[in-house]
């Protein structure tokens, strides 16, 4: 329980910092974010992981839940707290400039730190932190996040289409530099 409720608080402590440090008064935040079936698949995976995630440190502090301690267990957790570590990271790296919210003509591309490994680092955290809830509890309720996975990379798509509008052939070099979701070899 101690891992995932020190992930859970790094992802949720510099997410608020961030919202709350750039928020504008007056402007929502979705402003520039397309609403479809894929992002309700990704607002619901994701709602349901951090359910799972709350329900495991809950039931592990109650002793409701009973959760081997093995090797896919600590696989699990190892790689849920590497998720939120990795979200905190690109959180912090990309400050004010997300683009699933808005991209105003003072946009700057960011690729250092975790961008400069891979495009999508908090969609990959997203990932790493869904199978890692899946492996520390393994039942079939943990699958249902799982659908979030498809949306994050539709919408990862339309952000990229929006960065090359935006950026052009400084997009395009990057995008052949770096990978999407896991590091080009070199």
């Amino acid at each position: 329980a101690i891992p995932l409720a020190l992930g859970l608080l790094v992802f949720c402590g510099v997410s608020l910092r961030n919202i709350l440090r750039y928020k504008e008064p007056g402007k929502r935040a979705s402003s520039g974010f397309p609403m479809s079936l894929w992002a309700l698949l990704v607002g619901a995976g994701s709602l349901a992981m951090f359910a799972e995630a709350l329900a495991l440190i809950a039931g592990d502090v109650t002793g409701a839940v009973q959760v081997p301690l093995d090797a896919l267990t600590t696989l699990g957790l190892a790689g849920f707290v590497a998720g939120c570590i990795l979200h905190a990271w690109s959180v912090e790296t990309r400050g004010r400039y997300a683009t699933s919210w808005s991209m105003g003509s003072n946009h700057k591309l960011i690729t250092g730190g975790p961008y400069g490994l891979v495009r999508h680092p908090s969609y990959l955290a997203y990932f790493l932190m869904i199978i890692g809830v899946t492996l520390v509890w393994r039942r079939w309720f943990t699958l249902l996040p799982w659908a979030a996975i498809p949306g994050y990379v539709v919408i990862s798509r339309i952000e990229e289409e929006m960065l090359v509008n935006t950026f052009g052939d400084q997009y395009r070099d990057y995008m052949n530099r770096v990978g999407a979701y896991t590091p080009k070899l070199r």
